[in-house]
């Protein structure tokens, strides 16, 4: 099997482990998403596929839009980072966490809709990002440092209500408008909230 971009993945005739669908190399039972190669627009994830291979869609920039499935609990690492064409993405209902540079990179990312059952967010996951601002969930707990660092656009975060922890800073980018909201937490957040700036 091949994992570099722009090489076909070619699954023999009699091979029982792995299909290729529409551009994805996924398990036999559509079940997880191994390796991205030849997708192209706007990606739906079948609604089988229960786990993303950490840099399974990396560098696939030719994806303009992808929705994840619902039946996945969590994207992997690196999952979709650097992905230049992205500019969209649904992370659907039923996804609990997204882990650490899962997004990173994605330099024209502008729309992202989280999943209502969101509770971790990792590290330094939407860098980079072209967001202009995000409503994060009530559901989310977790959320670890710089996920919106060099974020240049970025003007708005609502952080919900349930977040109790966030690891030293959420942005690192150089501008003074960026306005960070709490909505009525339960209990104070563990860490800073501010943007960091220089």
């Amino acid at each position: 099997l091949c994992h570099l971009r722009n090489e076909n993945i070619v699954v023999e005739a009699g091979n029982t482990e792995f299909v290729c669908y529409d551009g994805v190399l996924y398990s036999a039972d559509m079940t997880r998403a191994i390796k991205e190669y030849a997708a192209t627009g706007d990606y739906v994830m079948p609604v089988s596929v229960v786990e993303i291979d950490p840099y399974a869609f990396y560098q696939a920039n030719d994806i303009d839009s992808a929705v994840i499935s619902p039946n996945v609990t969590s994207v992997s690492y690196y999952a979709f980072a650097d992905c230049q064409s992205l500019e969209e993405v649904v992370i659907t209902d039923g996804i609990e966490s997204i882990e650490d540079w899962a997004f990173v990179a994605c330099s024209n990312l502008e729309n992202i809709t989280l999943s209502n059952e969101l509770r971790y967010i990792g590290r330094e996951v939407f860098v980079a990002s072209a967001i202009s601002e995000i409503d994060l969930p009530d559901s989310l707990v977790s959320m670890d440092s710089y996920t919106f660092a060099e974020c240049q656009k970025l003007a708005k975060v609502d952080l919900g209500t349930g977040i109790t922890t966030c690891k030293t800073t959420i942005a690192y980018i150089h501008k003074d408008n960026l306005n960070i909201r709490l909505r009525h937490a339960q209990k104070p957040p563990a860490r800073n909230l501010q943007p960091l700036r220089n």
